[in-house]
This record gives structure tokens, sequence and C-alpha cells, in this order.
């Protein structure tokens, strides 16, 4: 080696400060390869006796099939996980089958890419849709973080995609299956499909929540965009008039829903129920699209009404964010169905069609703190419309009621009211008996001071 190399090197090494960071150098290298070593023995090992290669089987893109590669997640097969593999596959308590993911770290993530470049020639228009479901659960639903959610990026090219989000994160604790479906972006080559979980900036130890997932599916279909409905001059005058006070919200034309159109309240009874293949959206966008193609049809109207607000208040979005023209949809409802009788009603209670939308204006006039508002409209449904309405919904009504009697000041009498409903159904089993009583003991005590 050359003589001067050779003295620079010796200088270097008699330097106290250069040996110092050699040794700590030296320690981190260690530790890093003791580390990783571990991590791949232990990988090595889950592999080897775990997981049934055999099983597993790569999925040819198609069409309406699910074509991720080990949906069910029984091995690490196909999937890339982020930061490590370690602690990342249980077998605890599976949704089915053996095995399911977690994730534990706050940065952490598992993903797959799949390769749908055979598909592109087909996929030139924006009719195509992606799907994805899963179900999910949170280790702690009541922390802030760690909720399960999936993401998606369509990739036209190697270096540009597109983020489809909006997935709703899943909060239980409990496995619960949802999905969200997009267009999906002409000329897709390439599909990343992500497991992910909500973090927060300032997150701790102590908010450590893991977030699994089971049974993934990513779903690639050809959807066939709805035809407007030929109407006639009274009915398009009625859809014009909803509309004038009722808009599309803003969102409307980025929901894609492939179902063919609802004909009957049946219809849009069994969508609802269907909450595994269908997003609080796609109820909307569907239940909606149902007033619009039968204006005249009032049992069609004040059912698609009543399941427009149930997608939105429980969607956990801002409701403004959702459709800000809510109450304005059940002023509308309650205006021109106020003595509609419910003819798919088997019962003698054909007002209870309309009570439902009523205590649900209620409640948006409460949340806005128009209690006087509540308390008229209630006291003039219940004055026209009493003999027609179950005690289940009527009593709903009866407990707003006083709720709004007592935050317009009137607390002597919300206690009344309560005290001649308490006295009225004393002798039955009734399941409001309890928060009847509870609100009256309450507003008693007050009243009391």
């Amino acid at each position: 080696m050359n003589e001067k190399i050779l003295t620079q090197l010796k200088k270097v090494l008699n330097s106290k400060k250069s040996f110092v960071l050699i040794f700590f150098v030296a320690i981190i290298m260690i530790f890093i390869k003791l580390y990783y070593n571990n991590d791949l023995e232990i990988f090595n090992k889950t592999i080897s006796q775990n997981f049934n290669w055999s099983d597993v089987q790569k999925i040819k893109p198609g069409i309406g099939i699910n074509i991720l590669t080990n949906p069910g997640l029984e091995s690490p097969w196909e999937w890339h996980f982020f930061p490590e593999l370690t602690n990342q596959i249980k077998s605890e308590t599976p949704y089915s089958g053996e095995y399911y993911f977690g994730i534990e770290e706050p940065a952490g993530y598992i993903y797959q890419d799949i390769d749908i470049s055979s598909l592109s020639p087909k996929i030139t228009t924006s009719d195509y849709t992606i799907t994805v479901s899963g179900s999910m659960y949170s280790q702690n639903p009541y922390q802030s973080s760690g909720y399960s959610y999936l993401d998606v990026y369509a990739y036209t090219d190697e270096n540009s995609y597109v983020n489809l989000d909006g997935f709703i994160p899943v909060t239980e604790k409990y496995w619960s299956k949802k999905s969200k479906t997009w267009y999906l972006p002409p000329d897709t080559k390439k599909i990343r499909f992500f497991l992910h979980k909500t973090v927060e900036k300032k997150y701790t130890k102590q908010q450590k929540n893991i977030a699994y997932f089971d049974d993934v599916s990513l779903v690639i279909s050809k959807c066939n965009k709805w035809e407007d409905k030929e109407l006639t001059s009274e009915e398009e005058k009625a859809k014009k008039e909803f509309q004038a006070q009722c808009p599309k919200p803003d969102w409307w034309d980025t929901v894609p829903v492939c179902r063919p159109k609802f004909t009957n309240i049946n219809e849009i009874w069994s969508y609802y129920n269907d909450t595994a293949n269908r997003s609080n959206r796609q109820m909307f966008k569907a239940a909606y699209q149902a007033i619009i193609d039968y204006p005249l049809d009032a049992n069609m109207v004040i059912t698609a009404i009543y399941y427009i607000y149930q997608s939105v208040r429980y969607n956990k979005e801002d409701i403004a964010q959702a459709y800000k023209y809510l109450v304005s949809l059940h002023e509308f409802a309650v205006k021109r169905y106020f003595y509609h009788k419910c003819s798919y009603s088997t019962s003698t209670t054909t007002a209870d069609c309309m009570a439902r939308l009523v205590t649900n204006l209620v409640y948006l006039y409460n949340e806005k703190k128009k209690f006087e508002w509540s308390s008229a409209l209630i006291e003039g449904f219940i004055k026209a419309r009493e003999s027609e309405i179950s005690e289940y919904n009527l009593r709903g009504l009866v407990y707003e009621y006083a709720k709004a009697l007592h935050e317009q000041g009137n607390n002597s009498k919300a206690i009344d009211v309560l005290k001649k409903d308490i006295e009225k159904y004393q002798k039955t089993s009734s399941d409001w008996n309890e928060s009847m009583q509870k609100l009256f003991e309450k507003y008693s005590k007050k009243e009391s001071k």
C-alpha cells in the first residue's frame, strides 16, 4: 500500500474523536445486523411452519371477479409489509380461515400491486368502477387513532397515479364488512391496494391501537350509467319543484351506483340493509334518484327521504358536507305530505311514515337550536294525527317535545307533558318508560332548585 496513504490512515485511527465515532458506528451496525437477522429468522420460521404455499395461486385479472391474490390473508404471499412482517400476522380470532393481518406500527401499512395492463384496452372510458371491501375492526374503538381503512392508487403509468381515497375508517371493536366504490380512471395499468390505519399527528405509545383486516377484495366492474326516466308533464313539474328546493349534492358525479334503479319501496329497504356491499353515499344517490324518477308517488318519495336521512345521519361525515340541504329536504316532505296516509302500512297507524320524518326534522331543528320551531311542529302534528300514530312513534315525539320546551325555558310545561305520558302508559312495558322517567326526574330536580 502507498506509504503516504498508510501514514494518513494511522493519523485517523490515532485520533480519539475518530475512534469514538468508529466505535459507535460499529455498535449500530452490529445491532442492525442482529435485529434484521432475528426478523429474518422469525419470518422464515413462520413461512416454513405455518403457511401452506401450495394453496396460493396468482389471480389472472378479469372483470367482475376479485383480482387480489391471497385475499383471505392466510399467508404473507403477494403482500408487502411496512415496516416489517413480524407481529402482523394473527391467528387468534379470524373473520374466516386461520389467519388475518394486523397493523401495529403508527406509520405501518400493507399493500399488494395488481397488474391490470391486460385489461387496459377495455378500460378506455369512465364506465368502469373499482370496488374494494374487507372485514375490519379496531382493537380499541374508544381511542382516536388506529382505525382500519382501505386505500387505492390507480397507476396510468409507472410514475403517475390517482389516489382513490374517501374510505370511511372502521371504528368498531368487532368484525365489520365495509366497501367503497369509485370510478376507475381510464387507461389504468396497475393498482396498488393498501391496508391502512389512521394515525394522529400527536401519536404516543399510550394511544397505540391495532387495526385488523381479513377477507379483502378488489373487483373491477362495467357500470352501465342510468338513463333518464321519461316523465309526464305533471311528473316533470313535480321533479323540478323538488330539485329547486333540494338540489343534487356536489359529489353526485363522483359516486358510481351500478345497481338497477329502484322501482318500488321494497328495493329501497333491501338496498339499505345491504351495508356490506354499498356505501352511504351510494344509498343516498339511489334513493334520491328514486324521488326524481317517481316524484308523484308519495310512498316512494317519503320512504326515499327517510333513508336519505339515515345514510347521511350515520355515515360518520359532517352532515353539511354530506348534504347541506337536509333540512330543506324534510321541510319539503312535511309540507307536501303532512296528511298523507301510508298505504303500505298493515295497521291503522297510517301516519307513522310521516311521524318518522317529523321526528327527523325536529332533530335537525334542535341541532340548530330552533326549539320554538320543533315544539310548534310537534304540537301541530300530534293535534292533527294523534290517533293515526303508533304508541312508539307518538312517545318519541312527546319526548322530543318535552326537550324542546325545556330548552325554551318552559321547564314546568315540559315536566307536565312527561308526567301525563308516564301516567298514561305506566301499565305498559314500553321501551320508552325508562327514558321518560329519567327525563322527568332530571327536569324535576332543576325545577325544585
